[in-house]
């Protein structure tokens, strides 16, 4: 009775460990529409993995999920190892494969939860230490006369102008400007249209004095990090990165928007 018993657990083992053995390690693989996105864009995974049961995502950022194809968002910029990990049924066997992927801010002006693209730049010196920098969507073109012009007459535009004063009559430098008016570089102040309709000459205008800007340069690419709060008291954030178009204003007369917009005499289509 004893050898029967030996042998049935004897057997038993020898089954489970050969079930065991005959499952096979994954290979874990996924694969994303995209290695780049934007802050919160939503990035699908799909899972390309052989022989998986069980999955582990590890997005690089604190999150996990145990979903088989999961869908991903990212809080903040930067670069991301996405970790997948695959587990056979009894999870003794695994396999993983990491990707990297870099999150973007989007260029954007930020106010009363709606969103203005910003996809260009110039910046405007002036006979002072005071610089212009002004940020247009696609369908905004600024000439050297400074003078406004539209592409496409069917779309909206949007222009942010702020003034900036660093000490240096030359260049623009990096760092944190700020309206206290104690700092060594100084936000002046900012106006912003938004939504402008070339046909009827409507558009929202807003105008800050108060806020803060952190100026950033890596060889011809500037980065603007903006937030300010509006005469009207709504708070706008915006950020830009990308090259400056650059003009010179001979004048010591600070760039006026109003002036600048000026569609009365510049309701001209570019091509």
């Amino acid at each position: 009775m004893n050898n029967k018993k030996l042998s049935f657990i004897g057997l038993s083992i020898i089954i489970i460990f050969t079930v065991s053995s005959c499952q096979k390690r994954p290979v874990a693989g996924f694969q994303t529409e995209t290695f780049s996105k934007y802050i919160e864009d939503e990035i699908s995974f799909t899972n390309t993995t052989d022989n998986g049961y069980y999955f582990l995502w590890d997005f690089g950022d604190g999150i996990t999920s145990e979903e088989t194809n999961p869908v991903h968002v990212y809080k903040d910029k930067g670069n991301y190892t996405v970790k997948l990990t695959a587990f056979s049924k009894n999870k003794r066997k695994s396999d993983n494969t990491s990707e990297s992927i870099k999150i973007f801010r989007k260029k954007e002006i930020k106010i009363n939860d709606k969103s203005y693209p910003l996809d260009k730049g110039y910046l405007v010196s002036h006979t002072g230490a005071d610089f212009d920098i002004i940020l247009v969507n696609t369908n905004i073109y600024i000439s050297s006369k400074l003078s406004v012009y539209v592409y496409d007459r069917t779309k909206s535009g949007h222009i942010l102008l702020m003034t900036l004063n660093c000490g240096d009559v030359n260049n623009l430098e990096e760092g944190t400007y700020t309206s206290s008016g104690t700092e060594v570089r100084t936000f002046i102040g900012s106006y912003m249209l938004l939504d402008i309709n070339y046909f009827s000459g409507d558009y929202l205008y807003y105008e800050s004095y108060n806020g803060t800007v952190e100026v950033k340069l890596t060889g011809v690419t500037y980065e603007f990090d903006i937030n300010m709060t509006t005469t009207a008291g709504e708070n706008v954030s915006a950020y830009y990165l990308g090259h400056l178009k650059n003009y010179h204003n001979k004048s010591q007369k600070e760039t006026n928007i109003k002036e600048l917009l000026n569609f009365q005499f510049n309701k001209e289509k570019m091509y």
